[in-house]
């Protein structure tokens, strides 16, 4: 809400007070920030803890900003490997945007993550099948940006009240959008830091 007088500033216990700040230039220039306040580990709200498995998505430009992207989660998990897995594929759902080149897996922990990651990378042939299979597709950037269907909305909305996460895991490398707030889960899980996207470095001279 548009703060217009002095008042106590309250938030629910755990959560963090967060403000938006605009300025707005003569000319039209708009300039505007974020600010969290800051609250110790221990005083902050923990997510009830999941169980059960969660759907990792992972999406780039091309085939090899994918692999180099599935690296760094591979490196991410070994120096966290306690991590909420749950909490991370619901960042990766919500909080990136997804690209032509897709990679996803149906998995319950993150050591698991990790593991099916390396054996990707490695060309293990035996991820197409069994329990640690993964789904790989790529969606041609000139329709992928289009609206969903009538069709693929209701197919997407039926798979994520049924929590078909290996439907939704096939759905969504064949080009489908999903919406990872629709999860029966999501709700409770929290956003946290997770790897960035790895960007090309090109180098372009002025001849």
């Amino acid at each position: 809400h548009l703060q217009t007088s002095l008042k106590p500033w309250e938030s629910p216990a755990g959560v963090p007070r967060r403000a938006l700040i605009n300025a707005f230039g003569a000319g039209g220039v708009n300039a505007c920030a974020v600010l969290e306040e800051y609250l110790p580990a221990e005083d902050r709200a923990t997510a009830p803890a999941a169980g059960g498995d969660a759907l990792f998505v992972l999406s780039a430009m091309n085939a090899e900003r994918l692999r180099e992207y599935a690296w760094r989660h591979v490196d991410f998990l070994a120096l966290d490997p306690d991590c909420d897995v749950h909490a991370l594929c619901r960042t990766l759902q919500i909080g990136r945007e997804a690209m032509p080149e897709r990679v996803a897996l149906v998995v319950d922990s993150a050591q698991q993550l990790r593991q099916t990651l390396q054996r990707w990378l490695d060309g293990d042939p035996g991820l197409v099948a069994g329990r640690d299979a993964l789904w790989q597709g790529r969606v041609d950037p000139r329709t992928g940006a289009g609206h969903a269907s009538r069709e693929q909305r209701e197919r997407m909305q039926a798979l994520c009240a049924a929590r078909d996460l290996a439907g939704l895991a096939g759905f969504w490398t064949a080009g489908g959008k999903v919406e990872g707030t629709r999860l029966d889960d999501s709700a409770s899980r929290p956003v946290v830091a997770a790897p960035v996207y790895p960007f090309a470095r090109e180098r372009h001279w002025v001849v």
